[in-house]
């Protein structure tokens, strides 16, 4: 499950890799920063949520809320726990003050110009990774509107640089292209066997690109 789209969760009827309940305009929560916590911490760590590296133990709270995110979309388990397994240092959970998961990130690194198998296991991963990959990204409604996407997302990105990655890739669906732009986002040039594996994930899905150089 490789789609990206933005929408309310209780209004959801098809799957995506970015589920946001939200409840203002731009579908972000765009919050101020907080000087005294870190360049990737917004407001958020004052109202008691923030990211930090995903677990082993996190997967069952994964699979819960991806089942309440896409729900016409199943997503065998085994799949979160094959990506998680094979890349640990791009997967991250969202928890709230008591622990409680609230929110995903799994994401990988991948060939530009190519799309991962939809619920199906990778096996390894492959040689040319020039290509960050955003598999998931799902926030619970308990987390709506306070930023969090919006602060992965940078996150992910620097680091992304950081490690010589020269771009994120997803899919976008539900005609959620124009938001995608907004955050950096271009649609790719494709090839018919491209075009093919994006019909899988319906109507007007776009395969796009980001740069994580030279972007701040």
């Amino acid at each position: 499950m490789c789609a990206f789209f933005i929408r309310p969760l209780e209004q959801l009827g098809s799957a995506g890799a970015l589920i946001l309940s939200v409840n203002n305009a731009d579908g972000l929560g765009a919050m101020p920063r907080d000087s005294r916590s870190g360049p990737y911490r917004r407001r958020s760590i004052l109202i008691g949520f923030r990211w930090r590296p995903l677990r082993e133990g996190d997967l069952a709270g994964v699979a819960r809320i991806a089942a309440m995110a896409f729900p016409q979309h199943y997503e065998d388990p085994a799949c979160f726990a094959e990506r998680l397994a094979l890349s640990p240092s791009w997967c991250f959970g969202l928890e709230d003050a008591a622990g409680a998961l609230k929110g995903y990130l799994i994401a990988y690194p991948w060939p530009v110009g190519t799309i991962p198998p939809l619920n199906a296991p990778l096996g390894v991963l492959p040689e040319q990774r020039d290509a960050l990959f955003l598999h998931d990204l799902a926030i619970h409604p308990a987390a709506a509107g306070t930023g969090q996407a919006q602060a992965i997302l940078e996150r992910v990105v620097e680091e992304a640089r950081n490690a010589g990655i020269g771009v994120i890739a997803l899919i976008a669906v539900n005609g959620t292209a124009d938001f995608w732009r907004r955050q950096g986002f271009t649609v790719a040039d494709t090839t018919p066997a491209l075009e093919w594996k994006l019909a899988s994930y319906g109507k007007g899905a776009r395969y796009m690109l980001r740069p994580a150089r030279g972007v701040r």
